[in-house]
């Protein structure tokens, strides 16, 4: 396997231990960027960041979906953090 979305219940530090040449997709919980506060949905995205953007190895992306009924807000939440947080 060299790419892999285990889903966010799997911290993603955990992952790249395991794997460490692993391409990681995806680690938002799809109901956290529809019912989170704008904080719950950066820190999630920090946590990605910070433990996987130096190896480049890392799509951030909701995982699995994005879940119906997301508000729009938390999806430009969500894409400024990644933007902000993302830079290398």
């Amino acid at each position: 396997m060299n790419s892999v979305n285990f889903g966010p219940e799997i911290h993603p530090a955990t992952i790249r231990k395991l794997m460490p040449h692993a391409l990681i997709y995806g680690q938002m919980p799809p109901f956290v960027l529809r019912n989170g506060s704008a904080e719950e949905i950066i820190e999630y995205v920090k946590r990605d960041m910070q433990v996987l953007k130096k190896d480049g190895n890392f799509i951030e992306t909701p995982a699995g979906s994005v879940a119906s009924g997301t508000p729009l807000e938390n999806i430009k939440i969500y894409m400024w953090a990644v933007q902000e947080f993302g830079k290398i």
